[in-house]
């Protein structure tokens, strides 16, 4: 501990000089920054490989330093060097122990719309998020191990889908509860609202956009044309309006990915790891290609969208849905 920096602020009273608070902070400097979709870290680039471990169904892994300690150093023991804590940000001990391993972290606040959990109609709705999304940034912006912000876990409040973004034949209507449907992406209405909030979040100054389960949402395009033209329409607007002038892109992708002619649909691939069990040794786990429908061993390779020699896009694994 003694080796990082730290920030030491007081609060005294002036005419007596007696101290009335003090606070110390520890801080450290990092650059990070993406190349195309070449993620660099202190001028090298940085091939991701990430968990995404659930706070709410771990509990007990976050609660002190030591069982923190132990789960970080056996998802780097898997190969892991980020990890995304899932829907919840992780206390401010977990963030000081990835500091410690170097482990980075894709940091996540607690706004959580799975399951039709956001109420965006309700008057107190965006004041509460923007005093949330407030204090958690400042809470946790001197900590170099964070490397990117998530603002939210899918954002899509799929109860406004209308009729007319639905599947015709009725396939999919309320799967994840009522009123909670998946939209078919061969209907315009769907086109026009996915652009819309894409360029919504490119406004807002979103440098990548995580799309969901893309390939449920088409299966009445099996060649993907429609996910193909509204992803080019989505460049396009970043390339104009964006910060940095694009947009990268991922989705979930339980066959591994897509691919049109050799060219692959996103820059990112995510799906969930499933580390295999090692049935006489509870607290160990490997990779293995095949266990499950994990995406280890499986993600297509192509001409990425920014990119023109193949590649293999980074993965984005996670643990949870």
């Amino acid at each position: 501990m003694s080796s990082w920096n730290r920030l030491q602020t007081a609060l005294a009273d002036g005419p007596s000089g007696a101290v009335l608070c003090r606070k110390s902070t520890r801080f450290g400097f990092r650059e990070t920054w993406f190349e195309g979709i070449h993620f660099c870290l202190n001028g090298i680039r940085c091939n991701r490989r990430g968990e995404s471990p659930a706070y709410a169904e771990k509990t007990d892994l976050f609660a002190t330093r030591e069982t923190a300690t132990e789960m970080i150093r056996r998802c780097q023991a898997a190969n892991c060097n980020v990890l995304r804590f899932h829907s919840m940000p992780a206390p401010p001990h977990v963030l000081e122990v990835c500091e410690e391993l170097g482990m980075l972290v894709i940091d996540e606040s607690a706004i959580y719309a799975s399951w039709q959990m956001l109420m965006p109609e309700h008057p107190d709705w965006m004041e509460h998020c923007r005093e949330h999304l407030t204090r958690w940034v400042r809470r946790d912006r001197n900590h170099p191990s964070v490397i990117l912000w998530s603002a939210e876990n899918e954002g899509l409040n799929v109860s406004a889908l209308t009729p007319a973004m639905l599947y015709a034949d009725g396939r999919r209507k309320d799967q994840w509860s009522e009123g909670g449907s998946v939209p078919d992406m061969s209907q315009l209405e769907t086109r026009r609202w996915f652009l819309l909030l894409a360029a919504a979040c490119i406004d807002l100054g979103v440098e990548a956009i995580h799309f969901g389960q893309v390939e449920i949402m088409d299966e009445r395009d099996k060649d993907h044309a429609h996910w193909r033209g509204l992803l080019t329409r989505v460049r396009a607007y970043a390339a104009q309006h964006a910060r940095r002038h694009f947009i990268l892109c991922d989705a979930h992708v339980p066959s591994g990915g897509i691919v049109h002619d050799g060219r692959l649909l996103l820059d990112f691939h995510s799906f969930p790891l499933r580390i295999a069990e090692v049935s006489d040794k509870p607290q160990e786990g490997v990779l293995k290609r095949g266990h499950l429908d994990t995406i280890y061993g499986r993600s297509k390779g192509g001409l990425t969208p920014t990119r023109k020699r193949p590649s293999k896009p980074s993965g984005q694994a996670q643990s949870e849905n």
